[in-house]
Parts: structure tokens; C-alpha cells; sequence
């Protein structure tokens, strides 16, 4: 999987669903919201929303494995990876290992489209799962993530999303 240092080829990655398998079980927030949350539930909520806001398919696509990479290397607090440039790298490395082997060619608008769409998602995981830290949460969510089912196991909720998008 590694060549060199943190030179990652995407021929070596392990197929779709055995690259993404982790992030049902990587919690969003460090663990410490009022429940487990995982970082493919978060990735899912920010792919509708994508859509919701007249995303194309493709960069659906590519919200859906947006935080990809913390399969890998979990979900680390905003404020620790912004000041954590080792980190960032690593990141950067293996999200473009993934686009790269998922074929998913998006352009710099696409990607900060997504951003800012993970961004009002955000807001809205914050106000949700952190209700007495007095988080407000966003005004302009367009996707009700209300309206997954929160009993639905992630597994299947990722997985199902991936097929209705043609990721195998």
C-alpha cells in the first residue's frame, strides 16, 4: 500500500467496500458526542445534502468518500488537525489515493463545493449531538438528516447509498 513515504498507490488500495469499511465504525467528534456517530453516516448526510443543493452525481460521488481517508486514520477534532500538518499530509495523500481509485475527477469548484457543503452539515452534527454546548445549528440545511432512519445501521446506509450512486 505504501511506497516510499506516505506515497500511497491507489492499485494497492482494497476494493470500495473494504477501503470504506472503518468509517462505520469511526465516531465523528473524537467519541464524545451524546451518542456514536459515525464518519459514514456523516459522509452519507453530506452526499444528500450535495444533492439537496443540485450537486451532480459525480460529485456525490465524491462527497460520499469525501473523510475516506480517516478509514484509515480516524477522525481527528478540527482544531488538532489544523495544527497538525503531519496529519494533513497524510490526508491529503490518501484522499487523493482513493479519488484517484474510484476514478472520481473533480475540479477545485467541485471539491470546495463539498467543503462547504460538509461545513453546513457541520453545524448541524454540532448542534445535534452537542445540544448542551448551545450550538446553533445551520439555517440553510436543504436535505432533512432527520428523515434517515437513525436506527438504520450505517454499514447498510453507506453501502446502499454507494450502489444508488453506481459505486462498487
Amino acid at each position: 500500500m505504501l511506497r516510499g513515504r506516505l506515497h500511497f498507490r491507489p492499485a494497492y488500495l482494497l476494493a470500495f467496500i473494504a477501503a470504506q469499511y472503518a468509517i462505520y465504525f469511526v465516531g465523528r467528534f473524537a467519541g464524545q458526542g451524546k451518542e456514536f456517530y459515525s464518519v459514514a453516516r456523516h459522509s452519507v448526510h453530506v452526499s444528500l445534502e450535495v444533492e439537496a443543493r443540485g450537486g451532480s452525481r459525480k460529485v456525490q460521488r465524491y462527497a460520499l468518500v469525501h473523510d475516506a481517508a480517516e478509514a484509515y486514520l480516524s477522525d481527528v477534532p478540527g482544531p488538532v488537525k489544523k495544527s497538525s500538518p503531519g496529519y494533513k499530509h497524510a490526508e491529503r495523500a490518501l484522499g487523493r489515493a482513493v479519488v484517484e481509485a474510484l476514478d472520481l475527477d473533480v475540479t477545485a469548484d467541485e471539491k470546495a463545493f463539498v467543503e462547504r457543503t460538509d461545513k453546513v452539515v457541520g453545524q448541524y452534527e454540532l448542534a445535534a449531538y452537542f445540544p448542551e454546548r448551545g450550538y446553533e445549528g445551520p439555517v440553510d440545511l436543504r436535505h432533512d438528516p432527520d428523515a434517515v432512519d437513525a436506527s438504520a445501521d450505517d454499514k447498510a446506509l453507506f453501502l446502499g447509498r454507494a450502489r444508488a450512486l453506481g459505486l462498487r
